[in-house]
């Protein structure tokens, strides 16, 4: 599983979820990717994954198929039990 956090500099609620999110990838060892999303070179994969709105998390399967998503920041506790749920269930919900 890997995980993308497309997001930018100027936003305020990114800015806040930044340390969270990279605390969290840290303790459950993901790889994971931060895309800038007014980078020309991330259209792709902002239309590819949907992205309407910043934070955006996407966690994807190994065939880069999106299987859970996180839109805009939460608290440490609320982020760290959705993202052990994708870890724990990757295999059911996506071909991780």
């Amino acid at each position: 599983m890997k995980v993308l956090l497309f997001s930018n500099d100027g936003c305020g609620s990114c800015k806040t979820w930044r340390p969270i999110f990279l605390k969290l990838m840290e303790k459950y060892q993901l790889e994971y990717e931060l895309i800038n999303q007014y980078d020309p070179k991330n259209k792709e994969l902002i239309r590819k994954y949907d992205v309407h709105g910043i934070p955006y998390t996407v966690f994807i399967d190994n065939s880069g198929n999106k299987i859970g998503d996180i839109l805009g920041n939460m608290i440490e506790e609320l982020a760290d039990r959705d993202i052990k749920y994708y870890v724990d269930n990757a295999d059911r919900l996506g071909t991780a």
